[in-house]
């Protein structure tokens, strides 16, 4: 008998994007970003139950709001859109709060390259202090709450 693989999608917004990562038996397998649909909760919405329906993850994992400081209100109303479209799935819906034990995303993103190889193909340089934040470092960020719930 074969056993069905374990599979954990981790979501979440910022002002500009939405994004996830999808991991099965723990290693990430696919990830995607969606410009468009951060123009609005409603969109949002959608596109989330779309990756939902489509990928049918076992675990859903989503950003706590819960004292974060360090997303906007706009960010803040999306990751309620994501949430609100993962409580109409089957799958167990996770909030965990995100943790950056390290001294900036780009050491931390550096470190999850090391351990998931895979990830290096769209791993973001670092910017310059005045550059816009690359839009992969989304993904960066779902991989972290993914991988949340493996410690």
């Amino acid at each position: 008998m074969t056993r069905k693989p374990f599979t954990v999608m981790a979501i979440t917004a910022s002002h500009n994007r939405i994004g996830f990562c999808f991991l099965i038996d723990k290693q990430p397998m696919d990830w995607q970003l969606a410009h468009h649909a951060s123009k609005s909760p409603e969109l949002t919405y959608e596109k989330a139950a779309q990756w939902f329906a489509y990928y049918q993850p076992d675990i859903i994992v989503t950003e706590d709001l819960n004292g974060s400081l360090t997303k906007g209100k706009k960010a803040q109303r999306l990751i309620l859109a994501i949430k609100e479209a993962a409580l109409l799935t089957d799958a167990q819906h996770i909030e965990c709060e995100r943790v950056q034990p390290y001294a900036n995303k780009y050491e931390q993103i550096d470190r999850l390259c090391a351990e998931f190889p895979q990830m290096s193909a769209v791993a973001p340089k670092r910017r310059r202090i005045f550059d816009n934040e690359p839009a992969a470092t989304t993904i960066f960020e779902c991989l972290v709450l993914a991988k949340q719930l493996q410690s």
